[in-house]
């Protein structure tokens, strides 16, 4: 770009859009929420764009001649790029400019101004409060854990249903700039909280519907199963904090205990409102936790409150499974272990962006990255032994990539025995090992206690898939309040079913909703071939094809299509690269629909003999 940026906007920066007037950015039509102080920092490098800014014309820029030092300016950068999916090392949009400032180097062109939706308020995501809300997090689940009654004990064997569910918390803070702290708090209290031997919490995807809830608490405990609620507020007003909560119990409609805390924003005061906070109730509810249960709720996994920080956004990306917010999981979280080798939560949610990143999300060949996420993995387990979320890690990627299969099962029991809830990959193992009914009744024991969890819900549709019961398949896929996976699932089902023109609407819906997805391109292809529709079903495998020339393309994804052609030659000249390649894929070999009419061909055996496959009998 050659000309100065147009200086009123709205523009389009290389694949955004941004609007001044309604303080908006936007990348193919979802928003990217911005702070405000971010916001003004992208606009001052837009207006003055391809021309280099320096630091101080920054500042006055963008902080109206606060006093604000340079290391200031250059966290700010940092979070702008985050929030942007840019990078310092690779820049697609702010490039440093060294001892000088910085400038935009995406291309900046102006566009007709259009009809905006109202955007009341902006929603900054303040990350570096979260460090300090950390600390008060834990004094809050001393809290709750103390409020519940009954003794909190060491239990051997699953407990039969939740007994409490934390409500999404009320923001009281002027504007919604907030929310995304609040939320942070809500989700720590529920994973520390389920960390507690004998207490067993609703999942977060399960009361997030109830945030604006019209029903009452009695009604909420009964449709949860759950015999204790609790809910309240969190108000952050400059640098103090006020804290309300308030537990129900669910059966009798009546309130337990309800106190509200405000301090200044201090560690010092926080770590003495736990203290306060669990003697008071302790004191007045005659209730203990074990001397475990106590010593995990009191344990920040790492000293440094900056380095939690980043942990705390970096598994935020994790499980958000785009390949943008994969790529950011990983430059978020490999510096976090860096500066805190032992922190093992971070190692642990590390491990998983590099599993996912290995698993098909990305353009990330299995070979070269289910190795790292195998380190970290095992890493993991060697600092923290007791960490269930390490032995789901390890599980899967010895399922998943080592196709260690009596050493997955051994990592599995041993996850399920630390958490009875965390059986999901679990159930996956047994349904790819054929072990279907067992499969299913764990699968099915989750969903009747999380019946509103979707994540449970889909898990049930691909195993109902599996077992080759679609219409069940289909129910369970209807009720996973539209997952990602809810149309390969459908749309599978469907052929099963022998509906191959109604399977092909759904591929093509999920292909717009994930045009650059292999996976999807794939199962669109068998479709249209399956509904005859030969030419259009060529052209998908031709652009897929194309595509493996440039990215790593699951070669399982290719042999599916060639089987629905007929050509198995082919189509198992695709399966042993996928055998080579470490493709994720082959773990589904016994199950997947893809293979059906293959299996007596010797060749099918003997990729099943290769990959050492425990018959369903074996296997205990």
């Amino acid at each position: 770009m050659t000309e100065a940026a147009p200086n009123q906007g709205p523009w389009l920066v290389g694949d955004l859009r941004v609007d001044p007037a309604s303080a908006r950015v936007e990348r193919d039509g979802v928003e990217i929420e911005l702070p405000e102080l971010s916001f003004r920092l992208l606009l001052a490098l837009i207006r003055a764009a391809p021309a280099r800014v320096s630091k101080d014309q920054l500042i006055t820029s963008v902080w109206r001649g606060g006093a604000v030092s340079d290391e200031t300016l250059t966290q700010r950068v940092r979070l702008l790029r985050q929030s942007l999916g840019d990078s310092s090392h690779a820049p697609r949009y702010i490039r440093s400019v060294r001892n000088f400032g910085y400038r935009l180097i995406a291309p900046v062109s102006s566009i007709e101004p259009e009809a905006q939706p109202r955007r009341i308020g902006a929603s900054p995501k303040r990350i570096a409060r979260l460090g300090w809300l950390a600390a008060a997090i834990v004094g809050l689940i001393a809290l709750i854990a103390w409020m519940l009654p009954g003794k909190l004990e060491q239990r051997s064997e699953p407990i039969s249903r939740p007994g409490l569910a934390v409500l999404p918390l009320a923001n009281l803070s002027a504007g919604d700039d907030q929310d995304y702290l609040v939320d942070g708090i809500h989700d720590e209290l529920i994973s520390r909280l389920s960390q507690i031997n004998g207490l067993s919490v609703v999942s977060r995807t399960s009361v997030l519907p109830y945030r604006n809830r019209q029903l009452g608490v009695p009604q909420i405990a009964e449709q949860l199963g759950v015999s204790h609620v609790l809910e309240g507020s969190i108000q952050v007003d400059k640098d103090r904090l006020r804290i309300q909560l308030q537990l129900v119990d669910g059966r009798a409609d009546r309130l337990m205990w309800s106190e509200q805390y405000e301090r200044r924003l201090s560690m010092e005061n926080l770590f003495e409102v736990q203290s306060t906070i669990g003697e008071k109730v302790a004191q007045a509810l005659q209730l203990e936790l074990t001397s475990s249960d106590r010593a995990r709720l009191v344990r920040l996994p790492t000293a440094d409150l900056a380095t939690y920080d980043q942990y705390l956004l970096g598994r935020h990306h994790v499980f958000q499974l785009t390949e943008h917010d994969l790529g950011m999981s990983v430059e978020l979280l490999e510096p976090v272990v860096a500066a805190d080798p032992e922190f093992a939560e971070a190692w642990a949610a590390l491990g998983w962006a590099y599993a996912f990143q290995a698993s098909g999300y990305t353009n990330a060949i299995p070979a070269r990255t289910y190795p790292k996420a195998l380190a970290a993995a095992q890493q993991a387990l060697r600092l923290a032994p007791a960490l269930a979320d390490a032995h789901s890690l390890h599980a899967d990627v010895l399922s998943w990539f080592v196709w260690d299969w009596a050493g997955a099962e051994a990592e599995y029991q041993a996850t399920q025995r630390l958490n009875a809830d965390n059986v999901a990959g679990y159930a996956l193992f047994q349904s790819a090992m054929l072990r279907h009914e067992q499969a299913l009744s764990l699968i099915n024991r989750l969903l009747s206690r999380y019946p509103q969890d979707g994540y449970f819900r889909i898990n049930a549709a691909w195993r109902y898939l599996n077992a080759r019961r679609y219409d069940e398949a289909l129910t369970q896929a209807g009720l996973s309040r539209g997952h990602a996976d809810a149309d390969s699932v459908i749309g599978w089902a469907r052929l099963g079913l022998g509906d191959s023109s109604t399977a092909v609407e759904v591929f093509e819906r999920a292909m717009a909703n994930r045009p650059n997805s292999p996976t999807a391109r794939s199962d669109l292809a068998v479709a249209l071939l399956r509904d005859g529709q030969l030419e259009r079903g060529r052209r998908e495998l031709e652009e897929l094809l194309a595509a493996a020339q440039t990215r790593y393309v699951p070669a399982t994804a290719v042999a599916a299509i060639y089987f629905s052609l007929g050509q198995a030659d082919r189509g198992f000249e695709w399966l042993q690269r996928a055998l080579a390649e470490r493709d994720r894929g082959m773990l589904f070999l016994q199950v997947d629909h893809a293979y059906d009419g293959f299996r007596e061909d010797p060749r099918y055996r003997r990729l099943v003999a290769q990959l050492n496959f425990p018959s369903p009998d074996a296997v205990q």
